[in-house]
């Protein structure tokens, strides 16, 4: 969805039919896995000679899911959450040097840029999540310097700064309180 909406190129018919057609593949694919039969097809044919790999995997899966539904859930809600408070901040600081984007952009383009940031090419990220910020709010006629030095520099450097602070209260808390 993120995609369509950055690389929106004018043909929200055609953006809509290839967002109906993926998900209905997703749900489809989500239904297949669902079945026993449909899990035997795709070790049988997809995996072949390494289905020994996946053996066990569906009904770790299904035990996961049984005993965890409401662990998965609130995981979810804070996740959720928490892409939310991380658009609404870069909202903020986008703001803050009088810049007025779109909230619904710049959630889409935080969660992409997070997805992005998963690629293990440097330690948490740092520089793909920048550079990638600069290319996708560039589509959105945001220039660069705001992007890359205003906001996310800033917002890494608070990061790191209250994950410091955090670390050095917890270690003072732990260090200096009185045995049982």
């Amino acid at each position: 969805v993120g995609f369509f909406v950055v690389f929106d190129s004018g043909q929200v018919i055609n953006m809509l039919m290839v967002s109906t057609i993926l998900i209905s593949t997703l749900v489809i694919f989500i239904l297949i896995i669902l079945t026993k039969t449909g899990r035997q097809f795709i070790i049988k044919h997809l995996f072949g000679k390494y289905s020994t790999i996946f053996s066990g995997f569906s009904k770790t899966l299904f035990l996961l899911f049984k005993f965890n539904k409401k662990f998965i859930f609130k995981n979810s809600m804070v996740t959720i959450l928490k892409s939310f408070i991380g658009a609404l901040a870069t909202f903020i600081l986008f703001l803050s040097f009088g810049m007025s984007i779109n909230f619904f952009y710049i959630l889409i383009i935080d969660s992409i840029i997070t997805l992005v940031s998963f690629i293990p090419i440097t330690p948490n990220g740092l520089g793909v999540k920048e550079s990638s910020a600069v290319a996708l709010y560039s589509l959105i006629n945001i220039g660069p310097i705001t992007t890359v030095t205003s906001v996310y520099i800033l917002a890494t450097i608070l990061v790191y700064l209250i994950g410091f602070i955090s670390s050095i209260s917890i270690k003072t808390a732990l260090f200096n309180s009185k045995p049982l």
